[in-house]
């Protein structure tokens, strides 16, 4: 665990970049600079062409374990303190916070301005769609097992990788 995050040239499988103070979850952001959350509890923001981390947004208690990015240059963060926080990227302002009653394993950016979670416990294996605007949970999908991972795809539909091994 050398908290990096490394770039590669995947035609000529070399190593274009590292990234020091980096790790665990990554998202693109639409500018092109790359957002990553990390064991520090922090989300940090890089410009890949420098290397250089321009900005550290700090609020989380726990690892960052998810992040995703929204529209209106925001992104979400969700993290082991139970919590999902949104944050203006300019700025580094946290706008919202909505709490959990599970940590927070992973989150999906949804069309029409929501936001799906799951979380990482065997007693709640439930899914929770937000609106972001708002910050209320706008619905509540079941399913058998810890949501583990979420994907969304197209014509409005989410994969949930779950802790069954199923999909």
């Amino acid at each position: 665990d050398d908290t990096t995050v490394r770039i590669w040239d995947v035609a000529s499988g070399a190593c274009v970049a590292t990234l020091e103070g980096a790790e665990d979850t990554l998202a693109m952001l639409r500018d092109g600079r790359l957002a990553s959350g990390s064991d520090d509890c922090t989300v940090k923001i890089w410009d890949l062409a420098t290397e250089v981390c321009v900005a550290t947004f700090v609020g989380h208690e726990r690892e960052v374990s998810s992040l995703a990015v929204l529209d209106g240059g925001r992104l979400a963060s969700g993290s082991q303190d139970h919590t999902i926080k949104i944050w203006e990227i300019a700025n580094g302002a946290c706008v919202t916070t909505v709490e959990e009653s599970n940590a927070v394993s992973s989150i999906a950016a949804l069309a029409g301005g929501l936001l799906a979670s799951g979380f990482e416990s065997f007693d709640d294996a439930t899914i929770s769609i937000w609106d972001v605007a708002s910050g209320a949970r706008v619905a509540t999908l079941q399913t058998r097992f810890k949501p583990y991972w979420l994907e969304v795809l197209e014509g409005g539909r989410l994969a949930v990788a779950c802790a069954d091994d199923t999909v």
